[in-house]
């Protein structure tokens, strides 16, 4: 008798084996996603760190030292950590570095009314390039420009964000090189825009006369600004020694090696408590003795948009062991040497279940106690180091 159809048997052993290649399609299939979204996740990181470093690139190559002989004048270039209180309980939760200078006035290629500016006799006004005002109602630009780039938080996000804020013309009243108004982040954002979202730092390093190896991060010692009540500068710790920043502690390096700065003076007068090579403060008024950097590196932490964890418990300011709510977004990264948490970045120096030891405050980061579920992340990190055409030295002055 002829038989149609399939048995029981024949249509379970078919089921499975559908099954069996139905997974092995879909863990094929979820790991081409996997590759694509990281791809994807890396190319838009890069595209970040890259646009930020071009336009940085772009100001810093025409930084202005300005005129040989002349004695006050306003080239400068000025790199600083100044503290900001993020809730206004009076105690400072985030420390950001602020690197502010002159340079040229590249827009005025691109933006006639900069050109224009200043047409009518005793104009008084300045701008910002963001709240245009009309020509008449600007000075002359003198084609140079004050620019300063930082790390504001801005409404609505818990990263930061690299800004740049351009002013013109240099100098005068509310000028964006003054130290006290570069400590007062309303002063900054009044007309400044975003470069890269989502930074979760950045550390500025100066290659000084003598300087024979770059730092790596940012070290404690004379690396914040504070302000007194006067809203003079104030020391922020003892100062490091004139012309050298030495490595201390455990990880010491070579006594004669000089590492690069974290701070930087070109006036050499205007920020006394910050600058190791401080000379006094009649050097602001002579432009002879200025001195700039040969070179400049930025490092830039971004936020890698990977998974997020947070804290299984309260760490407290003297707390070393950081436990978080699993450890499995480390293997992503391939066990990433740091992590920050809140705005305080922490080196890893061992990883144990659900937990992470670690040493408090690197990269310039202020040391903070963080309450239960706090945020945990970790950065991809990216570096530019660029040869400043206006390097001068006047070491022996």
């Amino acid at each position: 008798m002829k038989r149609d159809g399939f048995t029981l048997v024949e249509l379970l052993a078919a089921t499975a084996l559908f099954s069996v290649l139905g997974l092995l399609l879909f863990e094929m299939t979820r790991g081409a996603a996997d590759v694509w979204n990281t791809g994807e996740r890396n190319r838009e990181v890069h595209d970040r760190a890259q646009a930020a470093f071009d336009l940085i690139s772009t100001d810093l190559r025409h930084l202005w030292p300005g005129t040989p002989g002349v004695a006050e004048q306003e080239a400068r270039l000025l790199g600083l950590y100044v503290q900001h209180d993020l809730d206004g309980d009076g105690a400072d939760e985030l420390r950001v570095p602020v690197l502010a200078f002159t340079r040229v006035l590249h827009e005025e290629r691109e933006l006639d009314w900069l050109r224009r500016a200043g047409d009518v006799p005793g104009a008084q006004g300045t701008s910002d390039l963001l709240d245009v005002l009309q020509p008449v109602d600007l000075r002359a630009t003198g084609g140079l420009a004050e620019t300063v780039y930082t790390l504001a938080p801005l409404p609505g996000e818990d990263a930061l964000s690299l800004v740049r804020a351009v002013r013109t013309p240099v100098g005068g009243a509310g000028s964006l090189l003054e130290p006290v108004q570069l400590a007062r982040l309303d002063r900054v954002l009044g007309g400044a825009v975003r470069v890269a979202d989502g930074v979760l730092g950045m550390v500025v390093e100066y290659w000084a006369p003598g300087t024979t190896q770059w730092a790596g991060e940012v070290p404690d010692v004379s690396a914040s600004m504070e302000l007194d009540e006067d809203g003079t500068v104030a020391p922020a710790g003892d100062p490091a020694p004139a012309g050298r920043t030495e490595a201390a502690g455990p990880e010491a390096l070579d006594p004669d090696t000089v590492l690069a700065l974290s701070s930087w003076d070109s006036t050499r007068g205007l920020l006394p408590h910050a600058f190791p090579l401080h000379v006094g403060e009649g050097s602001v008024l002579d432009g002879r003795d200025d001195m700039f950097p040969a070179f400049v590196r930025i490092t830039l932490l971004l936020d890698a948009r990977l998974p997020r964890t947070g804290l299984a418990e309260d760490l407290s300011v003297t707390g070393r062991r950081l436990a978080v709510a699993g450890t499995r977004f480390l293997t992503d990264e391939g066990s990433p040497d740091h992590v920050l948490v809140d705005h305080e970045w922490m080196a890893v120096t061992g990883v144990e279940q659900d937990a992470l030891l670690v040493e408090r405050g690197r990269f310039g980061s202020l040391v903070t106690a963080h309450d239960e579920e706090a945020a945990v992340r970790i950065a991809r990190r990216f570096v530019l180091t660029l040869a400043l055409p206006t390097a001068r030295e006047n070491f022996n002055r």
